[in-house]
């Protein structure tokens, strides 16, 4: 699968910081969230070609391992108020 970077590089980046945080809080993490599906599907698969973002998405496997994750999944931003009201506020 390959991932276009322009599209979707935020959401890897800001999904990897805050899993950056709950390891450093020693939080255990066992669902991930994420609003696009295709970033979803990146990160449950174990394909070795996802493109430019690879780098990225392989240090977010190395931190699903260490705080806990056990899936990914997609859900629409209407169905995450609270991150979305957070993030315009």
């Amino acid at each position: 699968m390959l991932i276009s970077p322009t599209l979707f590089i935020g959401e890897f980046l800001a999904l990897r910081e805050g899993l950056l945080m709950a390891k450093s809080l020693n939080l255990q993490v066992q669902v991930v969230e994420v609003d696009a599906s295709i970033v979803a599907t990146a990160l449950n698969s174990s394909t070795s070609d996802l493109g430019d973002a690879s780098f990225v998405i392989n240090d977010i496997h190395a931190l699903f391992k260490e705080v806990g994750v056990l899936k990914c999944q997609a859900v629409p931003r209407s169905g995450n108020s609270l991150a979305h009201n957070l993030l315009f506020k």
